[in-house]
């Protein structure tokens, strides 16, 4: 007997999941949103800078990520 389906590959079904989700949540009412967005700043070389970021309607944890690189992680409140 032949199988007429489409065999889904884990990180095909990952993605799947990420679309719904985030789909979902953006649907949803009363979503996550930026209360204040984060904004580009300079800095020296070594020198420090805080990135102002606020989430409304927060779910879960909020992380920061460059090039893959999750860099802070904040514990939902």
């Amino acid at each position: 007997m032949k199988e007429y389906g489409m065999r889904l590959s884990p990180m095909r079904l990952i993605l799947i999941f990420t679309v719904f989700s985030t789909t979902a949540i953006v649907k949803g009412e009363g979503g996550q949103y930026f209360r204040v967005r984060p904004r580009n700043s300079s800095v020296l070389e070594g020198g420090e800078v805080t990135i102002p970021c606020e989430v409304g309607n927060r779910v879960g944890i909020v992380q920061w990520v460059k090039d893959g690189f999750a860099y802070v992680i904040q514990p939902s409140k």
